[in-house]
Formats: structure tokens, C-alpha cells, sequence
């Protein structure tokens, strides 16, 4: 204590050393070198430099400000704070020793604070309201029924259904392990019982728990021999529909799949929680929505081999209905949309968590479909701990390419929602096929005419991770049809996410972020990005731009975007079309308006290959007036291995408008996506594999035998 109370006078005091009188140490530290001086917003200035070197050892540094002393430090930087806008200062360094001795105060560096003036902040968008129960009903009075394997799957799906005929509220249906269960003309039907809150049909293997994952892990294919095989025998119907207004049904612990041989392609959905799927029946008003529909660890798998088309995995146009700890692949269709879950005429609230999603034309989509249903649209979606993924053997060109071009499109996408969040999730692999790339792709779009109350709004994209999407990190738009009803999409805030290897990955130039409306009246208001490290590649050679923002027929004086605002975010960028810039109107494409306001822009740092790109309006009120010379300038702890973190010498280093560092909280970011590849989140693992060799999926940026995800 007496040691470290020595050292912190001498380093505060500038006394003179105690220690040199008895001989013992009198050389002086060398002068600090490199010392730079970065003003990172109107009230600070961060200052580094080299480190000194002494003959015994340097125990800190005393910072000076216009020759008085202001600090002393133990590191080689420091953050001068509460400094006054537009005001220039002046800063020199002197090392000290543990015996006291000084150096000479080093060269004096110079910045001048940012002008004054608050970052713009748009109205945040309303979280989901409503969140779905998805805890277990007691189970200990409920009837059992048992459906033996007879060896005949037509006779096994017979017994089923008259199972689910007479099932009364408060009935667990258990089907025979390894069972095949051939679905019946129209499918199994889950039938409108009008089931009391506490009373559920549970549908389910009749294999002991023990052999099954726990309540919160996600099932894989590796527990196959467990389930009982739910197979489609018929083209574009499901294995499972619901009646109108059907609820209170449970389905645990299937495996639902295809037949071959019957159909190469359908446009069916493999499961539907919507009770219009049946042709004569119209789902169009809130009374006839299914509701309070569970589907839990439960295998939905279409074919790679054979190769075989499918619309959707699950159709949610249903109220209080989950889609939890399931693994949905292998949809796909040529020439079509494919979704692993679509929704388009439901009410909400729904719940899609920790599944694995793959899906060639969209993994999940809202909209997209006519709805039916007068001024509703789906509402409080909460999509958490997802893996969403696109099998690179779909990827023309690619190594493992299996030969069929499915119809690729996007790895999110909403055309219609209201209050959705979409948080820990690891979105992975695009490319551009039907549509150019994009990994998120949000608008307000009405399929029909007659669908004038089509709204999406009340977007929060957070703590995500996104991976290999060759266009755009986020193409944020109006409307691309012509209704002249439709309005932007309204309220969306995406921050601390995380995204690497974007933009130009696959082929071609794309945006980072894009906004246009050819059509519509009422302009995009209120889009808030901040806290997003967004790593662009150069390793193809392919340039793309940053933002861009396109063509809308409104005022010309005012801006293109409303409560448009890009804080505290890392971008890179490898062309010369810039970011910002000018925004044209409706067919006219020689007049130019303003695209955002002066205050949308604070704090971002942008990179690019090179610096020759020139500077552009996205760079006002940024950390450096034109973008970073290239990638190696961030300042990352190891962008190579994607550790996107900031070093103390970076230019983002404690710079944002907050205080923090700028860029996304990479840690958090980590732990809020911890689970969403293994859907293991402090569970036991999976069972040993068994029967045939698995096929390990190959992940770009990611080595083999880090792969948990295995398919039969």
C-alpha cells in the first residue's frame, strides 16, 4: 500500500524523486513518442503514443493540456472529456518512473473539437405487446391415447385421425416410435374443439423423455429413430391443417417429411396452421384464426436427394401460435418463393425460437400472400435464437453444388408486420439468384390490390449475427408495387449487429443499405441504425457501395428520408459511388434532392480499399472526415478471425456518442447469440449419432469440424 501510494504522488506531484538521493536510480524515462490527437466529437479529444522505455521500468505518464497537468495514466492513451465545441487544444506526454524521475514533455499535438449540435433521434419503433405462452399444461389428469405401429401406414394414419377425431380436450395422443404415418386425403386434420385455456391436444412420440431433447434444446436429425415419421403422400397438401378457429393443439416430437416418388415438386406447405387451406373455406375474419398452436422439437424436412420442390415448411396465419426447438430443412422450389416458415394472414402474437431454418427463396417471411382479414395485419412476432441458413450445394458454381438451381432470394424478409423484434439470431449464407443478395430485406408491400390496410412497421433488429450475404446488410423500402395506398415502412431500429463478409461476396455490386419508392406517396420516417460493425469484402475483387437511396415523387425540398439516422456505426466500403448523396424523384432522374438532414450522421467510422473514393455526405460529423484507408486502420482486435472488437488505439476507441466504443458490443452480441447455431443453451447434448454416415454441412468462414449442425 505505502508502494502504490508512492507512485501515485509521484506521478501526480511532479516532486522530485526521493529514491535519487540515496543513489539509487536517476536516470530519466525516454521522451514519449507518436503522440496523436483525435477529436471524436464536440467534447473529446483521444490522445495515444509509443510507449517510453527507462532502465529500470516506467510506471505511467503524466498528460499535459496547454502545459498544465490534467491527468496521469498507466496506459499509452487517454480521453480528455467535457471539452468545449469547436475549440482547438493543445497536448503534450512526459513518462515517469517508480523512482520519480520524468522525461521531458514530448512533441505537442493538436485537435480541435467537433462543431456543437445533438446526434438526430428518431421515434424507436414499439416492442411486441404480446409474447406467447409456450409453457407445458399439466398433464398428470389428461387422457392417454396410444396409435400402435401396425406396419401399414395407411392403416396407422387412419387410427390417427379418428384419434384426433375423438380426442377430447385434455388428451395426449401418443404415435409409435419409427412409425410411418401416411397422410390421408386432405391430411390430418386438428379439429376446431373450442378447448378450454388449460385443456390441450398434445400430439406426440410415445418414446420416454429420457431419449428426447429437454424442454429448451433443439431437436436435430439425429433423433430420427425416436420419432414417428409423419410422411406427405399427396402433392400441395400438408401433413398437418387445421380447421377454422381450431386450438389448443401441441405438437411434440415428430418428424414430418416427404414420400418419394410421389411428386417431384409442390406448391403445398408442409404443415398449416391456417384454416382456409382447404379450397371452399376463407379465413376472413379474426374469429375463424387458428390459435394457441405449439409446435415444439419437431423434425420438418423436405428433399435434397431426390431432389423434390415445397412451398413452405409451417404456415403460421395463426394467433398465439410458437414455432420453438424445431429444425426445418431442405425447402425449396424452382422458379417460386419457398419459405421454412411464412406467414401472411394471421393476427399474432406469434413466437418463432431457437429453430434451424433453411429455406432457398425466403428462410421466413411476413406478407408476401393476399390477406383476407379486414385492417389486421401480423402483429407482436418475436424471432429469437434462430439459425437461419442456405446450404451452399444450392449455390451454382460452389464446390458441393448438387446441381438443382433452387430460387433464391433473401434470409428474412417482411412485406407486412407490426411490432417485431428479431434478436440473437445468426443469419448465414446468400447470394444473388431471383433477387440480388440481400440478407434483410424489409418494406411495406400489398400483395392484392384490395389490401389497403398493409402495414409494416415497428421493426427491432438487435444483437444478431450476420454471415456471407452477398448484397445487401439491409435493403430497407417502400413499396415496389403500384398501390397507391401503401406507405414506407414506418419505425425501424437495427443496432448492435454484427455482419461480415457482405456486400459483393458472391458476384457483382450491391448496396449495404438501400432505400427507394417508385410508387408510392408517403416517404420512409424514423429508420435508426447505430452500434453496427458491417465488415465488407475486398477478396473478390468486387466493389459495392455503402448507401444508396433512390427514386420517390414527393417534395423536392424536403428529405428523402425522415428521422433518418446512422450513429456509432463501422461500415466498409470498396467503391467510388459513395454513401448519401443525392436522391431522385419519381421518372425524373436530372433533379436531385437532399436524401437526409446534416445531424442523421454522427460518429460512423467507414473504410475502404483505398482512399481515392473521395468523400461524401454520409462523412459528415463521422470520426474522419473521409473514409479509413482500409481495414487494417479500424483498429480490430482480430478482424481475420472476426473478432471485431476495438483495440484502446483505435479511432473508434470510446468515440461513440454515448461514450462507448463504436461499432457493436461484441461481447454482448456473443453471448446473445451463444446458442443459436447448436440450439444448445446450457442443455445436455444430443444423442450419439446412429445409422447412416452423416453429411456435415460446409460453412464459408467457418472451418469444418466447428459445424454442429449434421444432416442424414
Amino acid at each position: 500500500m505505502k508502494t502504490s501510494l508512492l507512485l501515485l504522488f509521484l506521478l501526480t506531484s511532479g516532486a522530485a524523486p526521493l529514491l535519487a538521493q540515496s543513489g539509487v536510480d536517476t536516470s530519466s524515462p525516454s521522451i514519449p513518442a507518436g503522440l496523436t490527437a483525435t477529436a471524436v466529437s464536440s467534447s473529446q479529444i483521444n490522445l495515444s503514443w509509443t510507449a517510453s522505455t527507462d532502465n529500470v521500468g516506467v510506471a505511467g505518464y503524466r498528460v499535459y493540456r496547454g502545459g498544465a497537468q490534467i491527468a496521469a495514466v498507466t496506459a499509452t492513451s487517454y480521453s480528455n472529456t467535457a471539452l468545449s465545441p469547436s475549440t482547438a487544444y493543445s497536448y503534450t506526454v512526459a513518462a515517469v518512473d517508480a523512482a520519480g524521475n520524468a522525461s521531458a514533455q514530448s512533441a505537442a499535438a493538436s485537435a480541435t473539437t467537433a462543431a456543437g449540435g445533438a446526434p438526430l433521434r428518431p421515434v424507436l419503433p414499439a416492442l411486441p405487446q404480446a409474447q406467447v405462452d409456450v409453457s407445458m399444461p399439466n398433464v398428470s389428469t389428461y387422457a392417454v391415447v396410444n396409435i400402435a405401429d401396425t406396419g401399414n401406414p395407411a392403416t396407422n394414419a387412419a387410427n390417427f385421425q379418428n384419434a384426433i377425431d375423438g380426442a377430447a380436450c385434455g388428451t395426449v395422443i401418443k404415435l409409435a416410435a419409427g412409425g410411418t404415418f401416411e397422410h390421408p386425403p386432405g391430411g390430418f386434420v386438428l379439429r376446431a374443439k373450442n378447448c378450454p385455456p388449460d385443456k390441450w391436444i398434445i400430439i406426440r412420440s410415445d418414446a420416454p423423455d429420457s431419449v428426447l431433447p429437454p424442454p429448451g434444446v433443439r431437436i436435430t436429425p439425429s433423433y430420427t429413430q425416436y420419432l414417428p415419421k409423419i410422411l406427405i403422400t399427396r402433392v400441395n397438401l400438408p401433413a398437418f391443417g387445421t380447421e377454422l378457429s381450431a386450438n389448443n393443439y401441441r405438437l411434440m416430437f415428430l418428424s414430418v417429411g416427404i414420400k418419394p416418388g410421389i411428386f417431384t415438386s409442390s406448391t403445398g406447405r408442409m404443415i398449416e396452421l391456417n384454416g382456409a387451406y382447404k379450397t371452399g373455406f376463407v379465413q376472413d375474419t379474426i374469429a375463424k384464426v387458428p390459435h394457441h398452436l405449439v409446435i415444439d422439437r419437431v423434425l420438418v424436412r423436405g428433399s435434397d436427394s431426390p431432389p423434390i420442390g415445397m412451398k413452405s415448411g409451417i404456415k403460421m396465419d395463426c394467433g398465439n401460435c410458437a414455432v420453438i426447438n424445431s429444425w426445418i430443412d431442405q425447402i425449396h422450389l424452382v422458379g417460386a418463393d419457398s419459405n421454412a416458415i411464412g406467414s401472411s394472414n394471421g393476427t399474432g402474437p406469434v413466437l418463432i425460437d431457437n429453430n434451424y431454418l433453411e429455406a432457398a427463396g425466403e428462410n421466413v417471411i411476413f406478407g408476401g400472400a393476399t390477406a383476407y382479414i379486414p385492417g389486421v395485419n401480423p402483429s407482436d412476432i418475436t424471432i429469437t435464437r434462430n439459425h437461419f441458413y442456405k446450404p451452399t450445394s444450392w449455390f451454382r458454381g460452389m464446390p458441393d453444388y448438387a446441381g438443382t438451381r433452387w430460387t433464391v432470394k433473401n434470409l428474412f424478409e417482411l412485406k407486412s408486420g407490426v411490432r417485431v423484434l428479431v434478436e440473437g439470431n445468426v443469419f448465414e449464407n446468400n447470394w444473388d439468384d431471383a433477387q440480388d443478395g440481400t440478407g434483410w430485406l424489409l418494406k411495406t408491400s400489398a400483395t392484392s390490390p384490395g389490401n389497403q390496410w398493409v402495414m409494416t412497421s415497428d421493426v427491432t433488429m438487435r444483437y444478431n449475427k450476420q454471415i456471407n450475404a452477398k448484397g445487401a446488410f439491409a435493403s430497407l423500402n417502400c413499396t415496389t408495387s403500384p398501390n397507391p395506398t401503401d406507405a414506407c415502412l414506418q419505425r425501424v431500429h437495427i443496432h448492435e449487429n454484427v455482419a461480415w463478409d457482405v456486400g459483393g461476396i458472391w458476384a457483382g455490386r450491391y448496396l449495404l443499405f438501400s432505400g427507394h419508392n417508385p410508387f408510392g406517396t408517403v416517404g420512409p420516417s424514423d429508420y435508426y441504425l447505430h452500434h453496427n460493425t458491417i465488415v465488407t469484402t475486398t477478396k473478390w475483387g468486387v466493389p459495392n457501395s455503402t448507401i444508396r437511396a433512390g427514386s420517390q415523387p414527393i417534395d423536392l425540398t424536403k428529405p428523402f428520408f425522415q428521422n433518418f439516422a446512422f450513429h456509432d456505426n463501422i461500415m466498409g466500403n470498396s467503391s467510388t459511388y459513395g454513401s448519401g448523396g443525392n436522391c431522385y424523384y419519381g421518372t425524373d432522374t436530372t433533379t436531385a434532392g437532399p436524401c437526409t438532414t446534416a445531424d442523421s450522421w454522427h460518429r460512423n467510422i467507414f473504410y475502404e480499399k483505398s482512399a481515392s473514393g473521395g468523400c461524401w455526405l454520409a462523412y459528415t460529423n463521422a470520426i474522419k472526415p473521409c473514409p479509413l484507408a482500409d481495414i487494417n486502420a479500424v483498429g480490430f482486435v482480430d478482424y481475420a478471425n472476426h473478432d471485431y472488437r476495438l483495440l484502446s488505439t483505435s479511432p473508434g476507441y470510446r468515440a461513440a456518442t454515448d461514450g462507448t466504443d463504436i461499432g457493436a458490443n461484441i461481447g454482448l452480441v456473443n453471448q446473445m447469440t451463444a446458442g443459436a447455431v447448436s440450439g444448445i443453451w446450457g442443455g445436455p447434448p444430443p444423442p450419439a449419432d446412429t445409422g447412416a454416415p452423416w453429411r456435415r454441412f460446409r460453412h464459408l468462414g467457418r472451418s469444418a469440424a466447428s459445424c454442429r449442425h449434421r444432416r442424414s
